[in-house]
């Protein structure tokens, strides 16, 4: 109650402001970086990942609005600004084709001149289904694989390798939820129904204090809310897989639903004549959205991904039957509202587990089963207050639970340990363009404490944004990060069925990393599109990483040099 006094008190020292949603007019999906500009004024904003927007600073009078958004049609509407109030516009724009000829400003191009972020690249639904396809089949963490700084082991790997980082320091989240095995079939593919995705961001370092318990990077995947509009479905079968969505209005909000199995490795292992073996691998994904009222909307989010491997004695089928599962599971309940016009908040409570289940059944002896997870609860708050045009303050708390079992049962003997870790962090960062159309920064400070050994772990955090030219900016990060969950396998292995996690040990060093970026950004026309998209080309990135070997578990330093 007492920042919400704080930040209206902050609203009333401005003239006016504008404010609204931005959405996409044929599936009412909102539309994240849209570029929002009062024309003749220089003021300009662009929406954030829910399409909202805040103009701040607008003197008195009549203006007209300028909302563009690449592959839609720019729209242009009066608006009337009055001294001391907030002036509501919603939007809906409608796709179109793109042409030829045509200069358009994409959403690389607003997030260059109003973010200062180093080592982003971004991905929306419109290019992942351009990516090459494996199979028929387009996959998610593959696509990343071709982004700048990001490195394979193998054409059979789908494993994350960023800047000298090994697999287990990437962040990979679902709508909020912890993905903590994201690789099918050892590896080939990852959880995700493309079909399913909106948005992917890679943040490959320097990533800014709303993100922490990484050493590496973060991949940040959001699903889409579904057509609020018409009802519509679509299936395709591959040689590798059948899936299928469907997606529609509900009372006050939409829903969106996607499935996916594999069918190959049955046919192949049936065909190759391979006896007493059976292999396949299931996706789902969902999501509901429910608009409360105009400023607040609930939405629920799910993912259930899982393999099945089943394995006997082709000459005695009765001797034994064994049969190994392992997988994700997760749900998140989010509330995104607008306080006030000034203040938006994200609040999140999410589940994640990773499970595997092996159990082997004997026709003579005992059963044998070892059953394996690692449960996250968590609660996070995430508020972003518009202290004016060019002026933003990000804040926000997250407490998780990480819960590591093992159950093995072995006729009558039976053990189940378990350990738990709970980390609690609170971050606050601040973007600002102290010179106009020069100079921004993004100060920021991640405060976290691991129930482990109780320890307290300071990460600043600081990007800074230098513009050299109309297209040109030198950018720069710094930042200290640590990571309390850690895995035993080895990161150099081609082929791995899954990952186990553990927490760090109380009397083992905390894995820690200083990160050091510095590059040029430079918007360019593609000659065969004629659009403006950013490149960013990273001079150097020079890292400590503290990484733990399989035997003795001991931190070892490592520095790396990795141009890109």
């Amino acid at each position: 109650m007492l920042l919400t006094v704080l930040f209206l008190a902050l609203e009333t020292v401005h003239p006016g402001a504008v404010n609204g949603v931005v959405r996409d007019a044929r599936t009412g999906e909102p539309l994240a970086y849209a570029n929002v500009e009062l024309q003749g004024t220089g003021l300009g904003t662009v929406t954030n990942a829910s399409g909202y927007y805040y103009l701040g600073g607008v003197d008195p009078g009549s203006y007209q609005l300028k909302i563009s958004y690449i592959g839609f049609q720019t729209l242009r509407q009066p608006v009337s600004v009055r001294e001391g109030q907030v002036s509501t516009v919603n939007a809906e724009l409608t796709p179109e084709p793109v042409k030829l000829g045509e200069v358009k400003v994409t959403a690389a191009r607003a997030r260059f001149e109003r973010e200062a972020v180093v080592s982003t690249q971004r991905l929306d639904t419109r290019q992942l289904v351009l990516l090459p396809k494996l199979g028929g089949e387009v996959d998610i963490i593959r696509s990343v694989q071709l982004l700048p700084g990001v490195i394979t082991v193998s054409d059979f790997s789908n494993k994350l390798y960023i800047r000298g980082g090994s697999p287990d320091q990437n962040l990979i989240l679902l709508d909020g939820i912890t993905v903590y095995n994201p690789s099918h079939l050892f590896g080939v593919f990852s959880p995700f129904v493309p079909e399913a995705v909106s948005d992917v961001q890679l943040l490959a370092g320097g990533f800014p204090a709303k993100y922490g318990s990484r050493l590496s990077s973060v991949l940040d995947v959001t699903t889409r809310e579904g057509n609020s509009r018409s009802y519509s479905g679509e299936g395709s079968v591959s040689m590798i897989a059948a899936k299928g969505i469907v997606e529609g209005p509900i009372p006050q909000g939409s829903f969106l639903f996607a499935g996916r199995r594999t069918y190959l490795p049955d046919l192949l292992l049936k065909a190759f004549g391979v006896p007493g073996l059976n292999y396949y691998f299931y996706d789902l994904m969902g999501k509901v959205n429910y608009h409360l009222n105009p400023d607040h909307r609930l939405s629920l989010a799910g993912l259930g991904a899982e393999d099945v491997l089943s394995f006997w004695d082709p000459a005695q089928p009765d001797a034994f039957k064994s049969r190994l599962t392992w997988g994700n599971r997760g749900a998140a309940l989010r509330l995104t509202s607008i306080w006030t016009p000034v203040i938006y908040g994200d609040l999140l409570a999410a589940w994640s587990s990773f499970f595997s289940d092996f159990s082997v059944k004997f026709q003579d002896a005992g059963d044998v089963s070892m059953k394996g997870d690692l449960t996250t609860y968590q609660l996070k708050a995430d508020f972003t207050c518009y202290l004016h045009d060019r002026h933003t303050l990000g804040f926000g708390a997250d407490l998780q639970k990480n819960g590591v079992g093992l159950k093995v049962q072995f006729d009558t003997m039976r053990f189940a340990p378990r350990d738990t870790l709970i980390p609690l962090a609170v971050y606050l960062e601040d973007q600002w363009e102290l010179i106009s159309k020069r100079l921004m920064v993004r100060p920021g400070l991640r405060f976290a404490w691991y129930s482990k050994g109780s320890r307290f772990e300071p990460e600043p955090r600081l990007g800074t944004k230098l513009f050299l030219g109309k297209n040109t900016a030198w950018n720069t990060a710094l930042g200290r990060y640590t990571q309390p969950l850690v895995t035993l396998n080895s990161t150099e292995a081609i082929f791995s069925i899954y990952d186990v996690w553990v927490p760090v040990r109380a009397n083992r060093k905390l894995p820690a990393a200083w990160h050091y970026i510095t590059g040029v950004e430079h918007c360019y026309r593609i000659d065969n599109y004629h659009n403006l998209e950013c490149v960013i080309w990273s001079l150097f990135n020079q890292s400590c990483l503290y990484k733990f070997s399989v035997k003795n578990f001991m931190p070892i330093s490592v520095k790396n040099l990795t141009p890109i």
